[in-house]
């Protein structure tokens, strides 16, 4: 559970409910599945509109990078995640990096 209270649907502006939408859709089209905690942070960011905008604007940009292949790619999203503790985005990059083929040894190989 966040610390911050969550904006809820009813609660947030267009753009958040907007913003709440599309990254519900493109994360189940990542992990390939839907699960619960997957919007918290857009609900914590809506609490100040620009900050939510700036960091849509940030998300986007990370997914059009093209330049590493999805392993590559997976493993730096990952190790990045650890490196900030954020357990949502371990929990989302594992079931990513999955998908793209990596395996658990190759996961629990990750911080060495």
């Amino acid at each position: 559970m966040a610390r911050i209270p969550l904006v809820s649907a009813r609660g947030a502006g267009l753009g958040a409910r907007f913003a709440c939408y599309f990254t519900r859709r493109n994360l189940t089209r990542l992990a390939g599945t839907r699960t619960e905690r997957t919007l918290e942070p857009v609900q914590v960011y809506a609490h100040v509109p620009r900050l939510l905008a700036g960091y849509g604007t940030l998300e986007q940009a990370t997914a059009a990078l093209t330049q590493l292949d999805h392993r590559s790619r997976a493993l730096a999203e990952l190790k990045t995640a650890t490196v900030v503790q954020c357990e949502c985005c371990i929990d989302l990059g594992s079931r990513v990096a999955r998908r793209w083929g990596l395996t658990d040894a190759g996961l629990l190989a990750l911080p060495d």
